[in-house]
């Protein structure tokens, strides 16, 4: 349901307000959202999230996570990933340090640099 209120961009920047963004967060480990279509529900809206409230994202720990799914081999999948990490740093004064730490250790720029030679045109640029 919260991905289908992602999708609406009536209601897309309420989500916050509803305490919803740290749980959709969290359902992106694999390790919490044994089902792959569950944790591809929950990345699709918070890469819809992204688009509207980035600073909110990062403090419901959304960039660690994904930035971990750098390594998805689902085109679909890490192209959600890549969509949500541009929006999240677009602005990189505003990213706070812990969060940009925290991408690091995620290993982000490894990732990155892996996805230099991914088959998709689309992803690689």
């Amino acid at each position: 349901a919260l991905a289908h209120l992602a999708a609406d961009e009536r209601f897309r920047s309420q989500l916050s307000g509803w305490g919803a963004l740290r749980p959709l967060c969290h359902s992106l480990d694999p390790a919490r959202a044994l089902d792959p279509r569950a944790r591809a529900v929950a990345l699709s809206a918070v890469a819809n999230v992204s688009f509207v409230e980035p600073a909110a994202l990062l403090e419901a720990g959304a960039a660690p996570r994904l930035c971990a799914l750098l390594g998805e081999s689902e085109p679909h999948l890490l192209r959600m990933a890549l969509t949500a990490i541009v929006n999240l740093s677009a602005d990189p004064a505003a990213v706070p340090h812990h969060c940009i730490a925290d991408m690091l250790a995620a290993g982000a720029p490894a990732a990155a640099v892996r996805l230099l030679d991914y088959f998709d045109l689309e992803i690689r640029t």
